[in-house]
């Protein structure tokens, strides 16, 4: 069944198979070709392509007889993509929109470093945690495509404040001797996490219940951050020197 899902030749057509369809039809359909698949499910369009809104409201079986003489596909019945589209990745596994949102996220998190020089390391990285946790649950049950886009974008946003704050705290927390092996060990953690993701995705294969599995998290560790001390160098730049020596008093 595969090859039936990735049928498409052009950039997307009608989704053909919801799957009570395809039970009822599996002894038909199991043996048909992509092309012939697509032939019977998708009209035609004025410059002979398949259409990308329309689609055949009753499967045409006759149009696999060669034999047959050509029809006019505007005499067959049509409807609306109610069971959304199906797109051709069998070329590019991901596009430029996909990628391009993420990469749009990433940047507008490179801003943070303004405000975390005016509020703090500690409270930016809190406030990160929390939204990415929000963010995530309603990314798993966004209802429509553009609203998932836009979270899709501040979450982004969020994992590059998040990975970034989370290297100054280290590095401005610690000697500068440590600095290479904080640094590696940074770097390593996510490649870690990558691995475990891969293992979490085999677990748990709705992607709904994924996302929720991969957002919940962030809620306890924002918890976890909030028991972390403001970095003194912040504080005495700042000019919070009472601040700053309270917590040169927890240290010592």
């Amino acid at each position: 069944m595969e090859e039936v899902v990735g049928l498409l030749k052009d950039e997307a057509q009608c989704d053909t198979m919801p799957l009570e369809w395809m039970k009822s039809a599996a002894n038909i359909t199991i043996n048909l070709t992509a092309d012939a698949l697509l032939r019977v499910s998708i009209p035609v369009g004025p410059n002979q392509k398949p259409e990308q809104c329309r689609r055949f409201r009753q499967t045409q079986w006759q149009l696999l007889d060669s034999n047959l003489p050509a029809m006019n596909n505007t005499e067959l019945e049509t409807e609306p993509c109610l069971d959304g589209w199906t797109y051709d990745q069998s070329v590019f596994t991901s596009t430029i929109v996909t990628e391009t949102i993420s990469i749009a996220g990433n940047l507008l998190g490179t801003v943070n470093g303004i405000l975390s020089d005016r509020f703090g390391r500690k409270p930016l990285l809190v406030i990160c945690f929390l939204v990415y946790g929000i963010l995530g649950i309603c990314y798993a049950f966004a209802p429509i495509f553009s609203l998932y886009c836009i979270l899709r974008f501040l979450m982004s946003a969020c994992v590059s404040a998040i990975y970034s704050k989370s290297i100054v705290l280290l590095l401005e927390g610690t000697s500068s001797k440590w600095h290479p092996a904080f640094v590696t060990a940074t770097g390593l953690s996510w490649s870690a996490g990558l691995e475990l993701l891969g293992v979490l995705t085999y677990a748990i294969r709705d992607w709904h219940m994924l996302q929720l599995a991969l957002a919940l998290p962030f809620f306890t560790i924002a918890l976890f951050t909030c028991w972390i001390s403001e970095l003194v160098h912040w504080l005495v730049t700042t000019g919070k020197t009472e601040c700053a020596l309270g917590e040169l008093q927890k240290i010592g």
